[in-house]
């Protein structure tokens, strides 16, 4: 089944970047699921590394960097959302996570 994902908008930080997504959960939905994916910048930083590889050169591009991967649940409701990035400190332990190395997806 393929999911059909379409990136909405793209944020870069200098730690991750944070992409608004959608996508299709059931085969023949008439509805698209929504979600922010945050991928770290060392990931971003292997695709564009493995693009100017394989520009220059015919050696094989370097492996993928295996990286772990969450599921952050957040407050869903409009103001929720708007809240948990706003608040001092900020909660949005989506980025923080994202910070430290894992790619995360909090489906909204």
């Amino acid at each position: 089944m393929a999911l059909d994902v379409q990136i909405q908008a793209t944020v870069t930080t200098a730690l991750y970047v944070r992409h608004s997504i959608s996508f299709v959960a059931e085969p023949n939905d008439q509805m698209r699921a929504t979600a922010l994916l945050y991928v770290p910048t060392m990931a971003t930083k292997w695709l564009e590394d493995r693009d100017t590889d394989s520009a220059t050169t015919d050696a094989a591009p370097a492996p993928a960097p295996s990286l772990p991967c969450i599921l952050a649940l957040q407050p869903t409701s409009p103001a929720g959302s708007a809240w948990s990035e706003v608040r001092l400190p900020p909660l949005n332990y989506a980025a923080e996570l994202a910070g430290q190395g894992y790619v995360v997806i909090a489906p909204d």
